[in-house]
């Protein structure tokens, strides 16, 4: 039993060895800009003014005056679906989440791993993206919920596929 196992931790060495060595050693990939449309890229995230963003749809890459974009996101924001709050909702929405949790049907060594972390979750971070096949090229507005406190239940829920 003992010569397998440590035939076991030779076996790891190795790979590890063999992955560390494949990683040092690897090439990397071939870039796909000359390098002044990298300069031209660089000095465009420099400008202030605007922002490049992912189109809607196409794989595309959008720049838009900020102003421009600024007016988009506050018309989509002046539509009565939206509100606003006058308290950040995180620390609630935690120890909510956290609460209804313990109460579910979830086993409890799953429980940790879908339970937000106290005060290291941050509020959904809300922007649009620009739907160019349209006319006029309205915003998409969508929710990014990363870092939320429902980001984990998230995880759990589509990967288990429960609905």
């Amino acid at each position: 039993m003992w010569s397998e196992i440590l035939n076991l931790k030779d076996r790891q060495k190795c790979c590890g060895k063999n992955t560390s060595k494949r990683v040092k050693t690897a090439r990397s990939p071939k870039k796909n800009l000359t390098r002044e449309k990298h300069q031209a890229l660089k000095s465009l995230r420099q400008n202030e003014s605007i922002i490049i963003l992912p189109a809607d749809k196409g794989n595309a890459t959008i720049v838009i005056d900020i102003e421009n974009y600024d007016a988009k996101i506050k018309s989509l924001l002046e539509d009565p679906a939206y509100q606003a709050m006058t308290t950040d909702p995180t620390t609630c929405l935690e120890k909510t989440t956290k609460t209804k949790i313990k109460k579910s049907s979830i086993d409890k060594e799953t429980q940790p791993q879908v339970i937000p972390r106290e005060k290291s979750s941050r509020c959904p971070k809300f922007y649009g993206l620009l739907k160019i096949h349209k006319e006029d090229v309205p915003l998409r507005s969508t929710v990014s919920s990363l870092g939320s406190p429902l980001q984990l239940l998230a995880r759990y829920l589509a990967k288990h596929q429960i609905n």
